[in-house]
């Protein structure tokens, strides 16, 4: 006996069910692992410290050594804490085979999910957002005080799990605008001062252009 069109549609609900689940695990991970690059990074931070304060109290110690030596870093000039956030960026690229831009974007979004934004990493750890969500949320974030970001983020967590990601931008955008504190005008002179056009190489002899 064939199965009623009602109990197909139940089937078809299950697959839907496991496919958010699934999703939901996804988000999971992914605050699991901005957790975990935010601990190295704040472990090679310390490290970097310590080293650097070992190598001072050596030349204090010792006579008087060429410039670049007592520090235990190599003729550069680079400060030994830009020297040991190249090295963590360079081995975590290498670790998640990632370009280092992209390294360098996600050490920047883990630092602001367990720092600056912990209720949207929570909505990622409980699966009712995705991280496309909280990029979206981050991306308006960043260019806010401090003081704004607890009202920012409540409010947009209300709404962010019942949202597209597209539809989440737009409000994230509004909110920002509403929450800045400096005048559009001032904020349109900066941006235009900071523009920048990029190619980026695509398959068969093409390319992409963004601005």
């Amino acid at each position: 006996m064939k199965p009623s069109y009602s109990e197909r549609r139940e089937r078809l609900g299950r697959h839907f069910d496991a496919i958010r689940e699934t999703q939901a695990d996804a988000a999971r991970v992914d605050a699991r692992l901005a957790e975990q690059v935010d601990q190295a990074r704040r472990f090679a931070e310390a490290l970097a410290r310590n080293a650097a304060r070992a190598a001072k109290d050596k030349a204090r110690e010792g006579p008087p050594a060429v410039a670049g030596v007592a520090t235990g870093m190599p003729r550069t000039r680079w400060h030994a804490a830009q020297v040991a956030e190249r090295e963590f960026v360079t081995e975590l690229s290498c670790t998640l085979r990632l370009p280092v831009r992209s390294t360098e974007t996600l050490i920047a979004e883990s630092r602001t999910l367990i720092n600056e934004l912990p209720g949207t990493r929570a909505a990622l750890q409980d699966g009712s957002i995705t991280y496309r969500h909280a990029q979206a949320i981050m991306n308006q974030a960043w260019s806010l005080h401090a003081e704004a970001l607890a009202g920012f983020e409540e409010t947009l967590l209300k709404s962010a799990p019942h949202l597209t990601v597209a539809n989440l931008k737009n409000e994230a955008r509004i909110m920002r605008e509403r929450l800045h504190p400096g005048s559009i005008a001032a904020r349109y002179q900066k941006s235009v001062a900071d523009r920048t056009v990029i190619f980026e190489p695509e398959a068969d002899g093409m390319a992409s252009r963004s601005w």
